[in-house]
């Protein structure tokens, strides 16, 4: 029905910008109480841009006026990096009760992992016990990672499966095979890692990712790293760029293939100028941006 918006609008789902010339309009009422969702996502997010926080709390009614994956995915990358802790709460709140449908456990995780607080592992842990689908266990196993190593490892690589042959009761019948995942003993390892890092946070509430209290500098340090190293975990640096575009607004659209991948000659140059600039003195350890504003703990 909205497909029309889409070709403008899609990037929403992997970046902050959305690349037309007049996005500006969107800070017109009108546009946040659009009938189109997209319209509306647009509005609210050039609004959060501006450091208007408040209109965030209109996404939970946009996506359930909206059931629509890429949308979904807009909506949800758009809370987990620019809202408020309190109204990021409010929007995990919102759609718990689908927990056990594996498209929600998907957005679930995404957004308790870019809460980037440690109390969110237990219910990360929540949700992998309750994932019967590959895909939406992997896709939380990545976002525990995330948020608790440094680099891909134990938690990255997911629980053990072993799969068994389960065989009728004559010879003539086709096994059935099962496929077992071992949510007990990765649920023990994050445990392990979480309590690791606690060690070194010294207090609980304390803003965390990837193992370590958060920092968008050290991260946008951390991506050049990789970049320079040819690093192939292309995951993760998919995750640290768009930490570094939500919390900084620099742009990565000239440096990104179809897939979202960095190109690492044209990357590095904007992340060196970056880092270079007289900007790096706005951001402070453990505060959370978008667009260079500072987001309500």
């Amino acid at each position: 029905m909205y497909g029309r918006f889409k070709p403008s609008f899609n990037e929403l789902a992997r970046a902050f910008h959305l690349g037309i010339p007049d996005s500006q309009k969107y800070l017109t009422p009108k546009y946040l109480t659009d009938t189109n969702p997209w319209q509306a996502l647009a509005s609210v997010l050039v609004h959060a841009q501006h450091g208007d926080f408040s209109q965030l709390s209109r996404v939970i009614d946009l996506m359930n006026s909206y059931d629509e994956y890429l949308f979904w995915t807009a909506c949800t990358e758009l809370v987990s990096n620019a809202a408020p802790t309190d109204m990021l709460g409010e929007f995990i709140a919102a759609f718990w009760h689908g927990k056990r449908d594996p498209g929600t456990q998907t957005f679930l995780s995404i957004a308790l992992s870019k809460s980037y607080k440690i109390a969110a592992v237990e219910k990360l842990l929540d949700l992998h016990a309750l994932a019967e689908e590959e895909e939406p266990r992997y896709e939380i196993e990545r976002n525990l990672s995330f948020l608790l190593e440094p680099a891909n490892g134990t938690l990255w690589e997911g629980a053990e499966e072993t799969t068994d042959y389960d065989f009728g009761e004559t010879d003539d019948d086709e096994p059935d095979i099962v496929t077992r995942i071992d949510t007990d003993a990765y649920a023990t390892e994050v445990r392990k890692q979480r309590d690791k890092v606690l060690q070194g946070l010294g207090a609980d509430g304390a803003w965390v990712y990837e193992g370590v209290p958060f920092d968008v500098i050290a991260t946008a340090n951390r991506l050049v790293k990789r970049l320079s190293s040819q690093s192939i975990e292309k995951d993760r640096m998919i995750r640290e760029r768009m930490a570094i575009e939500a919390n900084t607004g620099i742009s990565f659209e000239h440096a990104r293939d179809k897939q979202g991948n960095l190109i690492a000659l044209p990357a590095l140059a904007i992340l060196e100028t970056f880092l270079e600039s007289d900007e790096v003195a706005r951001f402070q350890p453990g505060q959370r941006y978008f667009f260079g504003h500072k987001i309500p703990n």
